[in-house]
């Protein structure tokens, strides 16, 4: 049987003693409803969000749930995630949004687990018109599942991820194995898998450039500005729905890069499929393509150290349309685990697209930068 009930009827019921919980379901537009209004409680009306400021405001927009008291304790957890996120574009200031809209993309059941995987369609309309888009998916309680139970939801964070970091899963085997620690000292390896030691490469400062200054850099081996445009075209097209002429890996963020940066006219350097100075895709079944495709460490040693076809900027806020940032967290680019292509500005702040945890146009602002350290690449 399903349940339905407003939200504000849950606030008014949350000090009750919990019922039998079998048969409560959560509606996906119930859900879409309840994201919204808290996107557009933070995002637009900057007001801080908890329980009690849930039970005056969520009444505005009458959005209705289907769940029992617990869900309004999820809509604090994802209130107070969301606060977290926007935390540091409110403090940066030169980005506004004037509007939201969340709509239901995606619904996946876990047969038997009574888990559902819901995506939501997050479009927030920045102050310049340029629209920031996101898949959020989060996973909804319909049993009882440990101490959680039916009605509950939480958002499946993607910036929690480690996305790149081991290149393994390139070969296309069910199990993948870990990397055998051998494989650091094998002789007869034309190319260990991490060099055990490398040229600097310094980070990219993420402090705002003031008025006065002006991005600089080495032009090396650099696209046009034309070209450059083609992967900004490439990336806008396809990260909230990839390109079904590649293979997708769980991890595949350095993938999206590649094949951005592979429209944009970056050719195949072909060679063995460990080493950094070779990047290719092939598509082929077994090795699909090199670690440094698909790989965020392993494409960085091949960009900035090996090819040498991107230069870095000494500050993130220089990156141009159809340059490449990365992060990893740790100060050594070996530990890279995430890359992104800038795919416009919005008041001075790139704005990123990626997959794995589709973005579209993010800004650089409203991404968590807190123990990460950023290198810029100039393509």
């Amino acid at each position: 049987m399903r349940q339905t009930v407003s939200i504000v009827s849950l606030v008014k019921s949350s000090a009750e003693p919990q019922k039998d919980l079998r048969g409560v379901t959560l509606a996906e537009a119930d859900l879409a409803d309840a994201v919204e209004h808290i996107n557009r409680r933070i995002y637009v009306e900057k007001q801080r969000t908890s329980v009690a400021g849930l039970q005056q405001s969520v009444s505005k927009e009458a959005s209705r749930l289907a769940a029992e008291p617990l869900a309004l304790h999820s809509l604090a957890a994802e209130a107070s995630r969301i606060e977290d996120v926007a935390e540091g574009f409110h403090a940066d200031g030169r980005i506004e949004v004037t509007d939201v809209d969340a709509s239901v993309d995606s619904v996946v059941t876990d047969g038997g687990s009574g888990v559902r995987f819901v995506t939501l369609h997050i479009a927030r309309t920045l102050g310049d018109g340029q629209v920031w888009e996101e898949l959020q998916p989060f996973a909804v309680i319909d049993a009882p599942l440990g101490k959680l139970q039916p009605g509950q939801f939480f958002a499946v964070d993607g910036e929690a991820v480690q996305y790149d970091q081991v290149p393994a899963e390139l070969l296309d085997f069910d199990s993948v194995p870990k990397f055998d620690p051998t494989e650091f000292t094998d002789p007869d390896l034309k190319t260990p898998l991490v060099p055990a030691t490398g040229p600097a490469v310094e980070p990219s400062s993420t402090e705002p450039l003031g008025k006065d200054e002006i991005p600089g850099g080495t032009e090396t081996k650099a696209l046009s500005a034309a070209n450059r445009t083609k992967v900004k075209n490439y990336a806008l097209k396809y990260a909230m729905s990839p390109n079904p002429a590649y293979h997708k890996w769980s991890q595949d963020c350095t993938n999206f890069v590649s094949q951005s940066l592979k429209a944009g006219g970056w050719s195949h350097d072909l060679g063995w499929y460990r080493s950094d100075g070779n990047w290719w895709y092939t598509g082929n079944i077994g090795i699909r393509a090199s670690w440094t495709w698909a790989g965020a460490p392993n494409f960085f040693r091949f960009a900035r150290i090996e090819s040498k076809r991107a230069t870095g900027w000494s500050n993130v806020y220089q990156l141009r349309v159809g340059d490449i940032l990365q992060y990893a967290n740790s100060t050594n680019y070996n530990n890279m685990v995430h890359s992104m292509v800038t795919t416009g500005h919005s008041g001075n702040v790139p704005l990123l697209s990626y997959d794995t945890s589709n973005n579209k146009n993010k800004p650089f602002t409203a991404i968590n930068t807190k123990g990460r350290t950023w290198w810029a690449n100039k393509v």
